[in-house]
C-alpha cells in the first residue's frame, strides 16, 4: 500500500501475540512513540491558547502586548486583570471586555449582555444576540429580554430554542398572565413537572398548578382553556401528589380532600393550597375511615360526624350511631389527639338515634 510515495508494510503474523511482539517490536515502540509525540503535540498546542495558560503563565505585560495585538482571549483575560485586585480599573475593564467582544469573543459578549441587564436593557439585548450570534447559550437571556420588550413572539422562538429546565415555568406564565393562552401555558407547566426529580420541588409544582386551574375556575371562564375539565385535573394532580410526599404530608392533603368532599367547597391548608372538588359525602367518610388508623385528627373528625350528623354545621344528611361514634373518638384518644369526647360518651353511655 502506498500514500504520496510512502510504501507502508503490512503487518503478517500468525503466530502468538509474544511472537508477533518480538517479530515487529521495533515498528510497535516507533508507533507508540510517533502517536505519543502527536498527543503531546496537540496537548501542548491547546494549552498554549488556553485561558489557563494565558492567566497564569503569561506576566501582565506579556498579556497587554498580546491583547494590544488584537487576540481577542488576551483582552478578556486583561478585562478580567482589570475588574478586581490592585490593577482595578472599570473604564479599562469595560474597553478591553468591549474590544474582545467585537474580535468575536463569545464570553466577552455574554459577560457585556449580563452587565447591562439590569442598567439598560436595550444594551444587554444587543451584546447577547452579539453572544448569540457568536455560539453562545444565551437564548434564555434573550427571551427574557424580548419578553419585558412585549415582543412575546420573539420571546416564545428564544424560550423553545433552549430546551432549558429554567425556561418552562417561564415559557408557561408567559402563555398564561400575557397572551392569556391556558392550553399552551398548561403543556409546559405540565413539561416542568414532568422532568422534575426532586419530589419536594414537584410537589411544589402540582400544588402551583393546582392553584392556578382554579383561578381559572372562578375568575376566567372565558380564557382560552379547558376551564370544564380544571376539576378532573385537579383530582388527577391530588393522586399524583399522594406518591410523592412524605406520610405526614400525604394525610395531610388526604385529609383536606376528604373534608372537601364533605361540603363541596373549598378547604385551607395550612400552606393555603386550597382544593375544589363536588360535595360527595361518601367519598369523604371513606378517605376518613382509611386515615383514621393512622391520623388522630380524621377519627376524631369521624366521631363528630357520627355523634352529630354534620360536618363544621353542616348537615351532611346521614344517620347518627353514636356507637361509632364511640369508636372514632376512642381511636383518637389512642393516637392522642383528644380524648374528652371519648371520655364524655363513655361516661354517659351509647345510644344509637336516628
Amino acid at each position: 500500500m502506498k500514500i504520496k510515495g510512502l510504501r507502508i508494510k503490512r503487518f503478517k503474523c500468525s503466530g502468538s501475540a509474544w511472537q508477533c511482539f518480538k517479530k515487529y517490536w521495533k515498528r510497535i515502540i516507533l508507533g507508540l512513540v510517533i502517536f505519543s509525540g502527536i498527543g503531546t503535540a496537540i496537548g501542548v498546542y491547546l494549552y498554549l491558547n488556553s485561558e489557563s495558560y494565558y492567566r497564569s503563565e503569561l506576566s501582565f505585560t506579556e498579556l497587554y502586548e498580546k491583547a494590544k495585538s488584537g487576540n481577542a482571549k488576551a483582552q478578556y483575560i486583561l478585562s478580567r486583570k482589570y475588574g478586581y485586585g490592585d490593577n482595578k480599573d472599570e473604564y479599562k475593564e469595560m474597553y478591553w471586555l468591549e474590544s474582545a467582544a467585537n474580535n468575536g469573543y463569545a464570553e466577552a459578549a455574554e459577560n457585556l449582555g449580563y452587565h447591562y441587564y439590569r442598567k439598560d436593557k436595550e444594551k444587554s439585548l444587543l451584546w447577547y444576540e452579539k453572544a448569540y450570534a457568536q455560539g453562545a447559550d444565551v437564548a434564555l437571556w434573550l427571551a427574557r429580554l424580548y419578553a419585558d420588550k412585549g415582543e412575546y413572539q420573539q420571546a416564545i422562538k428564544f424560550y423553545k430554542k433552549t430546551d432549558s429546565y429554567y425556561s418552562y415555568p417561564e415559557l408557561a406564565e408567559l402563555y398564561d398572565e400575557k397572551l392569556q393562552d391556558g392550553v399552551e401555558a398548561e403543556k409546559w407547566y405540565l413539561k416542568q413537572i414532568d422532568e422534575t426529580d426532586d419530589s419536594f420541588n414537584k410537589s411544589r409544582l402540582i400544588f402551583e398548578l393546582i392553584e392556578r386551574y382554579q383561578y381559572d375556575y372562578y375568575n376566567m371562564p372565558d380564557r382560552k382553556s379547558n376551564v370544564k375539565n380544571n376539576l378532573q385535573k385537579i383530582r388527577q394532580l391530588y393522586h399524583q401528589l399522594g406518591g410523592l410526599l412524605d406520610q405526614d404530608m400525604n394525610f395531610n392533603v388526604e385529609q383536606y380532600l376528604a373534608e372537601t368532599y364533605l361540603t363541596g367547597k373549598e378547604q385551607y391548608s395550612k400552606d393555603y393550597i386550597h382544593v375544589v372538588v363536588e360535595k360527595n359525602v361518601a367519598k369523604g367518610i371513606k378517605i376518613l375511615e382509611r386515615l383514621a388508623a393512622y391520623k388522630g385528627e380524621s377519627a376524631y373528625i369521624l366521631g363528630e360526624i357520627y355523634e352529630t350528623g354534620e360536618f363544621r354545621y353542616e348537615n351532611l344528611d346521614m344517620k347518627i350511631d353514636l356507637e361509632k361514634a364511640k369508636y372514632y373518638y376512642k381511636v383518637a384518644c389512642d393516637r392522642y389527639y383528644d380524648c374528652t369526647a371519648y371520655q364524655r360518651l363513655n361516661s354517659n353511655g351509647t345510644n344509637t338515634t336516628n
